[in-house]
């Protein structure tokens, strides 16, 4: 089921708390966590909404099969940025490239 432009806006609201969230809690490939276990976030499809959001903003947003996790080094970027372009998103990956320039 699609996301509502109503619950999208609720989404973009709160999708900064989300980041710091992420960074202070989940930083680091090695404290991930699954949308799963998100679900204060909203459900699977939600999450993955911000999280592209915020990765297209330039946030250093990593993920790999044990689930999502702030990004703190040029190789967890990397590594987020080769899943992100095989799964055609481009807008992602642009902004991920971003974020490794801050790093």
């Amino acid at each position: 089921m699609a996301i509502t432009q109503i619950r999208r806006e609720q989404l973009l609201a709160v999708r900064y708390d989300f980041l710091k969230w992420l960074e202070e809690e989940h930083k680091g490939r090695t404290n991930s966590i699954m949308a799963r276990d998100m679900k204060r976030w909203g459900n699977d499809r939600e999450v993955r909404f911000i999280v592209h959001q915020l990765r297209v903003e330039g946030h250093p947003i990593g993920s790999y099969s044990k689930g999502y996790y702030y990004a703190t080094t040029e190789w967890e970027i990397e590594d987020t940025m080769e899943f992100v372009l095989a799964s055609h998103r481009r807008e992602a990956y642009e902004g991920l490239k971003k974020s490794k320039l801050l790093l």
